[in-house]
């Protein structure tokens, strides 16, 4: 029988040793092409640190391996040491998909989630129905569109709520406002110390002061009322035939329109204003020179109702079988 020597001992475990290590390695070691081929170009540490550090893509070389014109200077090539320092490392407070809006990528450095992901939060959208806001993500959007009632005239005096200063007094069973605010004339022209265009008294109105609702609907945010944008929308008619068709209406998704009061129909009145005599800005189509009614009448007369002329603020009286416009309100309360 043959005996093992100590020296074969050695030469078996370093075949071993060298066999392993072969098998082990990540890849062939045989260059992918001849050094006059671009096939053989790879990465630079350059590129690789470059990548790391602002994004920018690499390049290989495009022709043939020339051969460098003289040894490497000093601080020309970035070292392993300021690669790795380079590389994000794992990290307890990354984002994770949840944290991200759906559909976009990023690389992720929490355990778990490494290396490039996509987002998975939700797109919300914020509702007057409910005080909860969910997480998410919300697109730039205007609270009052959200919620009509998020007006000045909602809103207690001294009281702002998102960027809305409020100016409604309310009494202490949260009812009717006490003192009701009453807005500025418009009047700006001064005949004589202390008249109207003098002092210009009254609130000053809120920014906007008129909101668009839709299509045929808009608000007066001083006051609250909401208006027909179309300011005759039947023609002209007498009294009786004119609140009958403001308490029939069906207009803009409501059913509760009327007839305005004098009080009602001045608030939207301008008198520094002429032709028409309205506030600025009021969004109001199909505008009428000849007299509105209102439903209030003359004390002293009891077949005369109060009207206005929109073409100077006058107000005025007409007979209930004359015939005139109306401009259809509603709200008030």
């Amino acid at each position: 029988m043959m005996s093992i020597t100590k020296q074969w001992v050695f030469h078996i475990l370093t075949a071993t040793v060298i066999t392993v290590g072969v098998n082990a390695s990540g890849g062939t070691l045989d260059s992918p092409a001849a050094p006059d081929n671009s096939s053989a170009a790879m990465y630079t540490l350059s590129d690789l640190y470059q990548r790391l550090e602002d994004g920018t893509a690499g390049s290989k070389r495009a022709g043939s391996f020339v051969q460098p014109g003289g040894t490497p200077s000093s601080g020309t090539m970035y070292t392993l040491d300021q690669i790795m320092n380079s590389m994000p490392a794992l990290s307890g407070s990354g984002a994770q998909p949840g944290d991200i809006l759906a559909g976009k990528t990023f690389w992720g450095l929490a355990a778990g989630f490494w290396g490039e992901q996509t987002g998975t939060m939700a797109t919300r959208a914020l509702s007057a129905d409910s005080t909860t806001v969910q997480a998410g993500y919300y697109a730039a959007t205007d609270l009052a569109a959200v919620d009509p009632d998020l007006a000045a005239n909602n809103i207690a005096t001294n009281v702002t709520l998102f960027g809305i200063a409020g100016c409604a007094e309310t009494n202490s069973g949260g009812g009717s406002a006490y003192p009701a605010p009453v807005g500025k004339t418009g009047q700006t022209t001064v005949y004589r110390t202390g008249d109207d265009g003098s002092l210009q008294m009254g609130v000053e109105g809120p920014d906007p002061r008129f909101t668009i609702l839709s299509d045929t609907v808009f608000q007066d945010n001083l006051t609250g009322l909401m208006w027909t944008r179309n300011s005759a929308p039947v023609g002209m008619q007498n009294w009786l035939a004119q609140v009958t068709y403001c308490n029939d209406l069906s207009y803009g998704g409501y059913d509760d329109w009327r007839m305005p009061n004098i009080k009602e129909m001045m608030s939207i009145v301008a008198l520094g204003r002429y032709n028409p005599a309205l506030a600025s800005g009021i969004p109001f189509s199909n505008y009428k020179t000849s007299s509105y009614f209102t439903s209030s009448y003359h004390s002293g007369r009891s077949d005369e109702r109060m009207t206005v002329t929109l073409v100077n603020g006058i107000i005025g009286y007409g007979r209930w079988y004359q015939n005139a416009y109306v401009w259809p309100v509603r709200g008030g309360d």
